[in-house]
């Protein structure tokens, strides 16, 4: 979907544009092996920032990592493309689940899980082989009854979100509902349930449905064979290890691709970060200028005290390169989507909307 890049601002260095243009070619490289015709489409995400999409949809806004793609589509159809196909349900029904060190440990194979919880740590920053073990293998095969009186005895939840009105998660009892696990079909293994229970979850859901409608408004429409239901029957079929084994996921896809696609495309093995253009869809906003004043506040769910400062704040460590900005930008944008949503209603009052962009 192209190339997400701060083209503006205090990343402009030559060590971040050799950078650049490294990252440019290896994107590229998979159609110079197979001798098809490229573009490279600059992205960003400030497109997500158009308010006037929100007075047509009525919905929540667009999401950044989402909207970067709408140029390339928009090329696409100008060129007489109607249908574009996708890669969802590769990792929906084939990335794997870290509960299989559970489904090691329920069989005695207790040397398997360790040497997996030693791969599963290397791959997740921040996670250690004790830590993975104690939560996706030890906890996972604790008897019902157990963990029941452990809950019994340990800390009630909490919301972990500062800008939350404390009145408004205790009336809907937001922390409990959090902490709630959603109950799906039973499957043989712990890996298959996890699996499907996010496969069919309402996130999964939400993102699909986002996804369409802005294919939509550029006049084109998604077809998601991987997402299929016989492909998604084969994948909860399969056995977890050749879902993910060791630091290889989706092994299966992998071995399927063989001789069909570059090694460079086949075996790559990590993830692009898209929170950068959450960024300069915040910035498009107006930056912390946007939560000057927000409507939410009006109704209880927020404390707007401290947004404006937070949105500052990210928008530093992000410019400083601090990874700290990344949980906080999409906390900022979920507040900025439900407050554009809210104005675009009519919910906020228009004395409001004056104050907040003066």
């Amino acid at each position: 979907d192209g190339l997400a890049h701060d083209a503006q601002g205090d990343r402009r260095s030559d060590e971040w544009l050799l950078g650049a243009i490294e990252k440019a070619y290896e994107s590229l490289q998979p159609a110079f092996v197979m001798q098809l015709p490229a573009l490279l489409v600059p992205a960003g995400g400030q497109e997500a920032a158009d308010t006037a999409r929100d007075r047509r949809h009525l919905d929540f806004p667009d999401y950044p990592n989402g909207a970067m793609s709408l140029e390339l589509r928009r090329r696409a159809r100008d060129a007489g493309a109607r249908v574009i196909l996708t890669g969802k349900g590769g990792d929906d029904w084939f990335w794997g689940s870290p509960y299989h060190l559970a489904d090691e440990l329920r069989h005695a194979r207790v040397r398997n899980a360790i040497r997996q919880a030693r791969a599963d740590s290397t791959l997740i920053p921040g996670t250690g082989i004790v830590g993975r073990l104690l939560s996706y293998g030890i906890r996972p095969c604790t008897p019902g009854v157990v963990r029941a009186a452990l809950r019994g005895v340990r800390r009630a939840p909490r919301v972990d979100a500062p800008w939350m009105a404390s009145a408004f998660a205790a009336r809907t009892d937001l922390a409990q509902r959090l902490a709630q696990v959603r109950d799906v079909p039973h499957f043989p293994s712990l890996a298959q349930t996890d699996l499907f229970r996010d496969a069919t979850g309402g996130w999964a859901i939400h993102a699909a449905e986002m996804e369409r409608r802005m294919a939509g408004d550029v006049g084109i429409d998604l077809r998601h064979p991987l997402a299929d239901l016989r492909v998604a029957r084969f994948a909860m079929a399969i056995p977890e290890s050749q879902r993910w084994l060791g630091r290889e996921r989706k092994r299966v896809l992998r071995a399927a691709a063989a001789g069909l696609v570059p090694d460079v495309v086949r075996d790559g093995a990590s993830k692009v970060d898209f929170t950068p253009v959450v960024v300069q869809a915040l910035e498009a906003l107006g930056g912390p200028a946007f939560f000057r004043e927000v409507g939410e506040a009006d109704h209880g769910w927020i404390t707007p005290e401290g947004l404006e400062r937070m949105c500052a704040e990210t928008l530093s460590d992000y410019r400083a390169g601090r990874p700290s900005y990344v949980g906080p930008a999409w906390d900022l944008w979920m507040i900025s989507g439900i407050e554009r949503w809210a104005r675009a209603a009519g919910f906020v009052p228009a004395a409001r909307l004056g104050r907040a962009t003066a």
